[in-house]
Order: structure tokens, then C-alpha cells, then sequence
């Protein structure tokens, strides 16, 4: 499933990231990296951005950008 099509509150494990270049190294700065745990914990009015928690860090991703992101229920 993608990063996008996540359910607010449920935790879930990063597989893979649809990226390289510059982009892939912009999310492993900001601690996006496969193996890790994410939550979705919130979503502006017009469901874009969303808000994920991540290594005790909330970060506001847009869908274009959580669509590369495949994830699996923890």
C-alpha cells in the first residue's frame, strides 16, 4: 500500500521508496528510510498535506511525495 493510503492512527513500516536522486536523499534527511516505523497522526482540511509521525517527529508530506512511498501494516 502507498504512504498516501494510510489510515490516521495505525502504524506502519516503510518497504520502499519509488525515488532516487535528490529526492530519496531529501527523505533519508528527514529520517524516511525503509525499515522505519511511520504514523499518520493528521491531514489538513483539503487531505494535502498529511501530517506522519516518524522517529518522534511529526512531518507534513504532500500526496504527490507519499505516493512513492510503499508501506505494510506493522
Amino acid at each position: 500500500m502507498r504512504l498516501s493510503e494510510t489510515v490516521i492512527g495505525n502504524k506502519y513500516v516503510i518497504v520502499k521508496i519509488n525515488t532516487c536522486g535528490n529526492s530519496l536523499y531529501a527523505l533519508w534527511d528527514l529520517g524516511i528510510t525503509e525499515g522505519s516505523e511511520i504514523e499518520r497522526v493528521g491531514q489538513s482540511p483539503f487531505k494535502d498535506p498529511s501530517a506522519y509521525l516518524i522517529k518522534d517527529t511529526v512531518l507534513a508530506i504532500r500526496n504527490e511525495l507519499a505516493e512513492l512511498i510503499e508501506v505494510m501494516t506493522k
